[in-house]
């Protein structure tokens, strides 16, 4: 009996001695949550107007044609998004404020976005006529940056044509005509 008490003793201490020792943990979670983003920014390199002229032909029987003058004050469109893993992708649609002479088609075409660029970033659709509704420049923007600034993101090129059937030449005179686009980064 002395002997097994003996064991028993040494065995208490031994269980007491690896408690003694055993590490006591807690934990708890940490949610984080990051709201949704749609932002969207047009930055020029020099003005915040771009000027599309008109170029005299010389000849009576030559119709009139444009000269983009955009290469002179780039417009570059810059955004950022943050949205919901599993919803559809952004776009990025514009559309004319204001009026354009019947007949006088304005062409918007955003170029590739730049490389500085982070994210799923959107790809432009071509050259799109713009008009009283909105038109979809840029599909497919998922989570991304552009960057910010002149040389990042998207740069816009805006071209006019005239279809000679339709055109109001009376309409176009030697005045200005300005109007606004409407840029919108939407889900």
């Amino acid at each position: 009996m002395k002997h097994l008490s003996k064991v028993i003793f040494v065995g208490i201490i031994v269980v007491m001695a690896l408690n003694s020792f055993a590490q006591n943990s807690a934990k708890h979670n940490i949610d984080i949550r990051i709201p949704e983003v749609a932002l969207l920014g047009l930055v020029t390199d020099n003005s915040n107007v771009s000027q599309i002229h008109a170029k005299s032909n010389n000849v009576a029987e030559n119709s009139v044609s444009f000269v983009d003058k955009t290469d002179v004050n780039l417009v570059w469109i810059n955004y950022s998004s943050v949205k919901k893993a599993h919803s559809a992708s952004r776009k990025i649609t514009a559309f004319v404020q204001g009026g354009i002479p019947k007949g006088i088609k304005l062409k918007v075409s955003a170029s590739a976005a730049s490389s500085d660029g982070k994210g799923q970033l959107g790809q432009p659709k071509g050259s799109m006529v713009l008009g009283e509704q909105p038109t979809e420049i840029i599909s497919n923007i998922g989570s991304c940056y552009t960057g910010q600034g002149a040389q990042h993101g998207h740069s816009l090129v805006y071209s006019l044509d005239v279809d000679e059937k339709e055109a109001e030449l009376v309409a176009l005179n030697s005045e200005n005509i300005t109007f606004n686009i409407v840029y919108t980064l939407a889900d």
